[in-house]
């Protein structure tokens, strides 16, 4: 019973963290349908040019997707007629990076290590896309465009017209099908089997990572994530790799994808391709990259296990009996409001889907949309109403949504009053926490005080373009110190122990402010 409450755990943890970007994932789908159109499309990604491999992984950075919100976007991609291998490497680049995860990025290692992952991860696209094309040529055909709808509310309904469909679509089954990959995993791996596998004296980490990453699913931010604990940690710099093309690029859903639209030979050549340059390229970078990335090691010899992994296992030991009840509120907690609030969204352009298929028997929907409008629809032309063409306004959404991924940027890494404000809440509740003895408490409030550490290095640099060495440091010792009273904690450590840990935190909090607000310090702490 207790295996199945945490694969089911595992399994909407997955589906709340990933509907933010399946709906990006849909919104870019109506921008291809009806602004765009197949012509464009096939324009926007090179075409058939020495460019369009190179694009497809430009343009995957900056679209905020993750490898299951990318599903339908290849859906529409393939109908548009853009070749396989460009599409494959728009697949995999869209899931590994984002402006939110690669500013992130930045903050756990140094910047030549981030960079250089994804210089590798430019390098697998570019040679599985053009590998895979030359194997199999002739994958793209250029269907014709849709017919056009008028300009003005037709054109905004034509649009969310194809969102819905998409939503009911075989999309949605590929993404159950990849959430099933972390439902299976939750069921496999007992409760923290993970936390010392993967260290870096271990030669088979990245095959070990490997098995893991390719049923697993990993939003890019929590891939950086886990990769910065492995930074922190001495682990296998090869695994973290496979990790961040493997883990965040792929899952099964969309391997199940490419196996329906290409046939099980082609998806298993991708896979083979994949599979070998990736680990290759893990096992050529796994040592000299070792002391480039390795900033931020404590205690490594001392402590040489992570619990950044521990989402991919058994959420609970085997011993442990846990009720639906408490499981559900333990999943409640751990679920943002932004997360709640896509999910639901989703949900309603599923059901209007639905509802659209089953209006499909009595009145064709699209048919209307492509009609000529009646005189009493069109509006004469002024400077003010003039109609502008689909391609620029689809253009326009596109850049919007950029533009909106570099605003949250901004808005996930608020100024530093800010965060050194929620950091004064989240240092009172570690204390309690860690003098309490309460082990779960504990450790979610030191995740989300050396989180907020990490927002406020990137916070500071986004607005200042510059972070100074002291601040740098503080921060570090901050985080440095919140790992020792994890561990001090985690090991039943005496009293007097975990206190002194507590109170160096709240000191070194103290310091931090007093860095990052030097003209603002009151002296309070």
């Amino acid at each position: 019973m207790t295996i199945a409450i945490g694969a089911a755990v595992r399994f909407f943890e997955a589906l709340c963290v990933a509907a933010p970007t399946l709906l990006c994932g849909l919104f870019v789908v109506g921008v291809f349908a009806r602004l765009l159109g197949n012509g464009s499309t096939r324009r926007l990604f090179g075409a058939d040019s020495w460019r369009a491999l190179p694009q497809a992984w430009l343009l995957g950075m900056l679209l905020p997707v993750c490898s299951l919100g990318v599903i339908p976007v290849c859906r529409e991609m393939r109908r548009a007629g853009v070749a396989g291998g460009v599409l494959l490497a728009f697949a995999l680049s869209a899931p590994l990076f984002n402006p939110l995860s690669l500013m992130y990025g930045l903050t756990l290692s140094k910047p030549l290590a981030i960079f250089a992952f994804a210089g590798c991860s430019l390098v697998v696209l570019t040679f599985v896309g053009g590998v895979w094309d030359r194997l199999f040529p002739g994958t793209g055909h250029a269907n014709p465009d849709r017919p056009r709808v008028a300009a003005g509310m037709r054109r905004l309904l034509a649009i969310w017209v194809s969102i819905c469909r998409e939503a009911a679509s075989p999309t949605m089954l590929y993404v159950l099908i990849g959430l099933t990959g972390v439902a299976l995993l939750g069921a496999i791996l007992p409760f923290g089997s993970l936390q010392t596998a993967l260290n870096a004296d271990n030669p088979f980490a990245p095959l070990l990572m490997l098995g893991v990453g390719v049923p697993a699913y990993a939003t890019p931010m929590t891939a950086m994530m886990q990769i910065g604990s492995m930074f922190h940690h001495g682990n296998s710099i090869g695994a973290a790799f496979v990790l961040l093309t493997i883990g965040a690029g792929t899952n099964l859903g969309l391997f199940a994808w490419v196996a329906v639209n290409y046939g099980i030979k082609r998806a298993s050549a991708w896979l083979v391709l994949i599979v070998s340059i990736v680990l290759g390229l893990a096992y050529a970078i796994d040592r000299p990259f070792r002391d480039i990335s390795a900033v931020n090691v404590v205690h490594v010899k001392d402590h040489p296990h992570t619990h950044a992994f521990d989402n991919y296992c058994q959420p609970y030991p085997a011993t442990a009996q846990i009720s639906v009840h408490a499981a559900w509120q333990k999943l409640r907690s751990r679920i943002m409001p932004h997360e709640i609030a896509s999910l639901l969204v989703v949900c309603a352009l599923l059901s209007t889907g639905l509802a659209l298929r089953w209006l499909d028997r009595r009145f064709n929907v699209e048919g209307w949309l492509e009609s000529e409008p009646s005189a009493s629809e069109k509006k004469p032309d002024s400077v003010w109403s003039r109609p502008l063409s689909p391609a620029v306004l689809g253009g326009a959404a596109l850049a919007g949504v950029v533009a909106v991924s570099i605003f949250g940027c901004y808005v996930y890494y608020p100024a530093p009053e800010v965060v050194l404000e929620d950091l004064k809440l989240a240092r009172v509740e570690v204390f309690s926490a860690a003098i309490g003895r309460d082990e779960e408490a504990a450790e979610e409030s030191i995740d989300w005080a050396a989180d907020l550490t990490r927002r406020l290095e990137v916070g500071v640099y986004i607005r200042q373009f510059h972070l100074s060495e002291e601040c740098r440091l503080c921060t570090k010792t901050v985080r440095d110190l919140l790992e020792q009273l994890d561990h001090a904690v985690e090991d039943g450590e005496g009293d007097e122990r975990v206190r002194e840990l507590a109170l160096a935190f709240t000191n070194a909090c103290a310091e931090c402010r007093a860095h990052y607000l030097p003209q603002k310090e009151l002296g309070t702490r």
